[in-house]
């Protein structure tokens, strides 16, 4: 979508090459046979405003999807949005001006079966469920079909089950199920829909309050139900961990890229351990790796002090253990070299970051 966006921008200044004096000399009237030909079809690709007016179009279709999954992967705030955004995905396609013409409508048809498909392959009961949970989307117009609803109740059902089979297990000390009696009780499984009934009508306990569902209240859907939603004592851990899954895995996915760019071919004996300290390093590199004083070092909570080496005031100045290292008024202390230090020292005993890398 970016490159779309990009290449959009630059429609005026490539069309002003594509007539430039230049270009014509050195690629239409120059070179091979093969390469005048490709010259004279991009030119003639870049003169063509049909082909500026469908890349725009689909610049103007395809924005919101590129905006969905910006906030997707920024927006942590429930899994409920997933749901949420697949609904104005809905509605943007459907209200969105296509241009007028014969095949208008098979534009338009075509592009809803692409948005299906793909929901259908992206949506799982879990997404319905974290949608109908939300203190968000409780008064939307925009609910799941009578299909989703059911898959969703269904695993509320489930996970319902589940914990009280937990609480069994821990209860009579036995670590398999078929262990538990037969009459142990399903408190969770039976109240459960009891519960989502008064959560959805806003009746009961601090539901009633109308500042409750207010905008400023269900901001937070997972500090939402843990403040307003302790009197429905079997909802709410449910729901409580359904808020509280990821909304996307990509930066799991990076975390595996980067493990892989760590642990190449030629450091194969690299320790679990010492794997996890370097990527641990590497995510925190940018947090850590900022000027700070002495009396205000925010990373203190992952820096020991035999780290970070002895400071001394003198003067006005700030030194770091050694001779010539003074800055004037701010501490030189390197916070990421500080925390590679103290992770080097609760290892091996001591040594900078780089002595340690170079004997692996």
């Amino acid at each position: 979508m970016s490159a779309a966006v990009s290449l959009l921008k630059t429609q005026c200044a490539m069309e002003k090459a594509a007539v430039d004096g230049s270009f014509k000399t050195q690629c239409l009237h120059g070179g091979s046979a093969a390469q005048k030909k490709a010259a004279e079809e991009v030119a003639a690709a870049v003169r063509d405003e049909k082909k500026w007016a469908l890349l725009a179009l689909a610049v103007k279709l395809l924005e919101p999807l590129a905006v969905a999954q910006d906030v997707g992967q920024t927006d942590g705030r429930g899994l409920g949005s997933v749901q949420h955004h697949m609904y104005k995905l809905r509605a943007q396609f459907s209200s969105f001006a296509f241009p007028p013409g014969p095949e208008r409508q098979q534009f338009k048809d075509f592009v809803l079966g692409c948005f299906n498909d793909r929901k259908k392959y992206a949506m799982r009961p879990i997404h319905s469920l974290a949608y109908i949970l939300d203190p968000r989307y409780v008064d939307q117009s925009d609910q799941p079909t009578a299909a989703e609803s059911s898959a969703a109740f269904k695993l509320l059902k489930a996970l319902a089950a589940a914990r009280d089979t937990r609480l069994a297990l821990s209860k009579h000390g036995v670590a398999e199920e078929n262990l538990i009696p037969a009459n142990y009780s399903h408190a969770t499984e039976q109240a459960v829909m009891l519960e989502y009934t008064a959560f959805k009508s806003k009746m009961g306990g601090q539901l009633q309050v109308e500042e409750a569902w207010e905008a400023g209240s269900v901001h937070d859907p997972l500090g939402w139900w843990v403040t307003f939603g302790s009197h429905l004592t079997h909802l709410q851990p449910l729901a409580v961990k359904v808020m509280k899954l990821p909304v996307g895995f990509a930066a799991g996915e990076r975390s595996f890229s980067n493990a892989a760019h760590i642990q190449t071919n030629l450091r194969t004996r690299l320790a679990m351990s010492r794997l996890h300290e370097l990527l641990y390093i590497y995510y925190n590199y940018r947090a850590l790796r900022v000027p700070c004083s002495p009396s205000s070092l925010s990373v203190s909570s992952v820096v020991t002090p035999s780290a970070v080496g002895s400071l001394t005031k003198t003067g006005g100045a700030t030194t770091r253990g050694e001779e010539g290292a003074v800055d004037d008024g701010e501490s030189i202390v390197d916070p990421v070299e500080a925390f590679a230090d103290s992770l080097m020292e609760d290892k091996n005993g001591g040594g900078m970051l780089g002595t340690q890398l170079t004997q692996e």
